[in-house]
């Protein structure tokens, strides 16, 4: 069953602070410095959809409850940037972040957008950021898992490559299924199983729409 992203309430009172005083204003204080600098670097602003997803979800990772969201929307509407806001959070405490998508255009797509979007933050600031694909060279790909297991990398986006059994990290916090409908239960369970085993991992998921197996 899915939480429903916070009450009417909260969401008024978060699209009230958004139109009178600006992104700036709207973003919660408890969020991180890399969370907040990201926000403040992104070309374009925020929309209150998106503000009160990743409240939500960063409200989420401060308890010490496992958390398990589904994010949907349509296509366009900014899903991928509430993921990456939710990883900047993750690794900005020390925690490792995976982002798996079903396709490698789409995972070149992700890895360049973020980079693009990481180019205005001081570089003391920004994770260490890796792309795993089926494409990537076996050395490269054996330094990006060596990366993964010390800890060196603090995030990832990848493809079914993510799930192998020689991919291991070093404490992952939060793991990112993007069209989850297109993953078997079986591929996103073997994904999640590489979760830290203390308390308070996190669970996403992306989907444009319903699918059928994903219906409770």
């Amino acid at each position: 069953m899915v939480e429903p992203l916070g009450s009417w309430i909260e969401r008024d009172e978060l699209l009230y602070s958004y139109r009178k005083h600006g992104p700036d204003a709207a973003v919660a204080e408890g969020w991180s410095s890399l969370t907040k600098k990201f926000v403040e670097a992104l070309p374009y602003k925020l929309t209150p959809s998106q503000l009160n997803a990743i409240s939500e979800i960063i409200r989420d990772l401060k308890r010490p409850v496992p958390m398990n969201r589904l994010v949907q929307g349509e296509v366009g509407c900014g899903k991928t940037v509430v993921a990456f806001l939710a990883c900047m959070e993750v690794v900005s405490s020390g925690f490792q972040a995976a982002f798996m998508v079903p396709t490698e255009l789409l995972a070149i797509q992700h890895h360049e957008h973020l980079l693009k979007l990481l180019e205005n933050i001081e570089d003391q600031s920004k994770p260490s950021i890796a792309l795993l694909t089926g494409s990537t060279t076996a050395r490269q790909s054996r330094i990006i898992r060596q990366g993964l297991q010390n800890g060196d990398i603090s995030l990832v986006i990848g493809t079914h490559s993510l799930f192998a059994d020689k991919v291991e990290f070093s404490a992952l916090r939060i793991a990112i299924v993007d069209e989850q409908h297109r993953f078997g239960v079986i591929q996103r369970g073997t994904f999640t199983s590489k979760l830290y085993m203390g308390s308070g991992n996190a669970k996403m998921s992306e989907n444009a729409a319903c699918s059928p197996k994903d219906e409770v």
